[in-house]
């Protein structure tokens, strides 16, 4: 039977922002350097800057080699405390809509619940260190201007990165409680 391949729109739009990016960073760096005209070297900090933050993701995604790790550390775990605001924030309702890059390191058809749970754990130290390396736009906009736009720009997807870390704690606090479950019987 030929089935059809669904369409992960959330990879869709990702590459598209990244190749806008980059392309727009091409094509508006000379024209600036030509002309040197404030609004197309607004435009340049505008694609650099969206080039930079998906580019820096893609290499980051590809070379940043995650050992397996031990989920049962304390910082692994969700507190009570995180895991009300959890609750709070009605993450069981909303959580399984949320965009992933890559559904297949969440097929429970296709791999173990320990392989999940450790994807669970390298997308939350990915994110992580997303989040810090979010700053660096901002470094080089006090040296390069437009400040005010990159601290805008850090502060959405500072809020994506956290919000993205969070899912991944809830998730994996849920799957090792159904790991012990299902080694128990």
């Amino acid at each position: 039977m030929n089935e059809k391949k669904k369409i992960n729109w959330t990879r869709v739009v990702l590459i598209f922002w990244t190749v806008l990016g980059v392309v727009g960073t091409i094509v508006t760096l000379p024209w600036y350097l030509i002309t040197k005209d404030k609004v197309v070297y607004g435009f340049f900090m505008v694609f650099l800057t969206l080039a930079y933050e998906f580019v820096m993701r893609i290499i980051l995604g590809i070379f940043l080699i995650m050992p397996t790790y031990n989920v049962e550390r304390k910082y692994f775990k969700a507190n009570k405390l995180e895991m009300k605001i959890y609750n709070a924030l009605k993450m069981k309702k909303w959580v399984t809509h949320a965009p992933t890059f890559n559904p297949d390191q969440y097929d429970a058809t296709k791999l173990t619940l320990d392989e999940i749970i450790q994807n669970t754990v390298r997308n939350e130290i990915s994110h992580s260190v997303y989040l810090v390396l979010t700053f660096v736009p901002i470094i080089w906009s006090i040296w390069m201007g437009y400040l005010p736009f990159n601290i805008t720009q850090a502060f959405i997807v500072i809020w994506t990165d956290i919000l993205l870390i969070a899912i991944q704690r809830f998730n994996r606090q849920r799957l090792v409680k159904l790991n012990r479950r299902t080694k128990r019987a």
